[in-house]
């Protein structure tokens, strides 16, 4: 859960673009820093002990059942070719 945002005024980089009859214009790259504060979510696991508990509970998997031939390159089916328009 955020518990605070802070965004600062970082560093400007400057750079020129060449413009007309030998002019230059200035560019500016503005940086930001950015403070992102995180709070602990009071929910299900709220103290390492739980936290623990739950990691070693029995974990239920269900495998896919593998079909017993693959089908080679073979056994594909044929890709039809386009054929070749010509006026």
């Amino acid at each position: 859960m955020v518990k605070d945002v802070q965004v600062d005024k970082g560093i400007v980089l400057k750079r020129m673009m060449p413009r007309a009859f030998g002019r230059g214009a200035q560019i500016l790259h503005k940086m930001s820093h950015v403070t992102l504060v995180l709070a602990e979510k009071a929910g299900k696991h709220a103290s390492k002990a739980e936290a623990k508990e739950a990691k070693k509970a029995p974990k239920v998997t269900t495998k896919k059942p593998v079909s017993k031939k693959a089908k080679t390159p073979k056994e594909a089916k044929p890709v039809k070719k386009a054929k070749a328009v010509t006026k």
